[in-house]
Formats: structure tokens, C-alpha cells, sequence
């Protein structure tokens, strides 16, 4: 049984099998799970390659009218961390709203306790998109006053809202994806379940990289990471 494994390599994100899964999901959020498990674990992604695929189809819904069983990408939601300041021994709940100065709302994740210094919370944005991201250092402010905690709250972290997939974006997935058809777990079919992710934009695989039983995945995410050259990016 391959047991999971991640290897810290400078700029890039080297992992092996099932590790795949942990470091994707770290790097971006915990809601690609339901997606990302649907085609990692029963490897489907059947594609029914029916002739031509003419333009990508918006619909209503996020699968697409290929016949290639792929999904449209739906935006999601930024999520990180902010630091509440106010008297030391007040409580700020859990589902606290805070603003961003660009109408952007964000809710705590948790319950907390002030201290004398500024208090990190998790929080995460109630819409999603790009417009969530927010700069280390913004100011947010409180959307309901709460007594003895400091109107302003500040940005430690707030990042990975991205839009939905473009038409273009789609269409380039299922033609690459009717070009090289499933096959139960080879190299192209890591580089479709990595592409299958909101953010990743390039990706690349080299089976047995690191040994027998290994697969390397390297991907990239060109406009999430823009300010870091598009290298992915973990939480630390």
C-alpha cells in the first residue's frame, strides 16, 4: 500500500500518490474536496468523444455539453485569517461579519477570546471571486458593533477567491481531455485531476520521479499566485 509522502523542493510542489490529494487541498480549500475525491479516488472522467466539440455552452448548471463528462470550474471563496483588537477577556463569537473596504463581506470561523495582543482568527468570505482577496494589512471593519472590540480588524491573510471557468478555459480542458482519454491512472489522467482544481492553471506529471510506485505532480496557479510568478503557495 503506497503510504502518502510530500517532499519540500523550492518552488515547486513535489508530492507522491495519494499526497497528491493533502497538498492540493492545502494549497487551495477544503471545498474541492467533494470534487477532487470524485475523480482521484473512482478515477471517472469518461469521455464519450462524439465527433467534433464545437464552443463550450454556458448553462445554468457547470457540466458541459461536450459528452466528455468534465465540469465547468465554479468560483470560490477566499478564506485566511484576520487579527480582532479590543479589551483583553472579551469574546468575539463565531459567524462575526467583517467588511473590506470594497463591499466584500467575511465571517469568523470560530469562537475567540481577546488578549492584550492582537487575537488571529479564521475567517471566510460570504461570496465568492477574486473581489474577496484582500492584501496582507487592509483594514476591515466590524459590520455590527460589538462592545470592547476595536471597530477595525486587520488582514493577516485573505486569498484564493477565483471566478468561474471561462468558456475558453473549459473548452481547452475537454479537447484536451478527448485528445488523451482516461486510463485508470497515467500520467495525463494526474494532469486532468489537477486541472479539475479552481486555480491551477498548468500542471505536469512524471511518473516514478521519485522511485517505484511514485507520481510526481507539479502544477501552477498564474493568476491566483500572480505576485509569486504563479508557484503555488501553502498556507503556513
Amino acid at each position: 500500500m503506497l503510504m502518502p509522502h510530500v517532499v519540500d523542493v523550492p518552488n515547486f510542489c513535489v508530492l507522491t500518490h495519494a499526497a497528491y490529494l493533502v497538498l492540493v487541498l492545502k494549497v487551495l480549500y477544503l471545498d474541492a474536496l467533494p470534487s477532487l475525491l470524485g475523480h482521484v479516488l473512482p478515477c471517472p472522467l469518461a469521455v464519450a468523444a462524439k465527433g467534433g466539440l464545437g464552443r463550450a455552452q454556458r448553462t445554468r448548471t457547470p457540466k458541459d455539453r461536450s459528452g466528455s463528462g468534465l465540469t465547468r470550474k465554479g468560483a470560490t471563496r477566499s478564506a485566511g485569517t484576520v487579527a480582532f483588537s479590543g479589551v483583553p477577556g472579551v469574546n468575539v463569537p463565531e459567524g462575526t461579519v467583517v467588511t473590506a473596504p470594497n463591499g466584500q463581506e467575511y465571517e469568523t470561523l470560530e469562537f475567540i477570546t481577546l488578549t492584550d495582543q492582537p487575537t488571529e482568527v479564521a475567517v471566510r468570505s460570504l461570496t465568492p471571486g477574486t473581489d474577496a482577496n484582500q492584501p496582507a494589512g487592509t483594514v476591515l471593519a466590524l459590520a455590527s458593533p460589538l462592545s470592547g472590540v476595536s471597530a477595525d480588524v486587520v488582514v493577516v491573510d485573505l486569498r484564493g477567491g477565483t471566478e468561474v471557468e471561462t468558456d475558453e478555459e473549459l473548452r481547452a480542458r475537454v479537447l484536451e481531455r478527448i485528445r488523451k482519454p482516461p486510463m485508470g491512472g497515467d500520467a495525463d489522467d494526474y494532469v486532468a485531476w489537477a486541472m479539475s482544481i479552481p486555480s491551477v492553471t498548468r500542471a505536469w506529471c512524471a511518473p516514478r520521479e521519485m522511485g517505484m510506485g511514485t507520481v510526481t505532480v507539479r502544477f501552477m496557479c498564474d493568476a491566483l499566485r500572480a505576485d509569486n510568478a504563479g508557484f503555488p503557495r501553502p498556507r503556513t
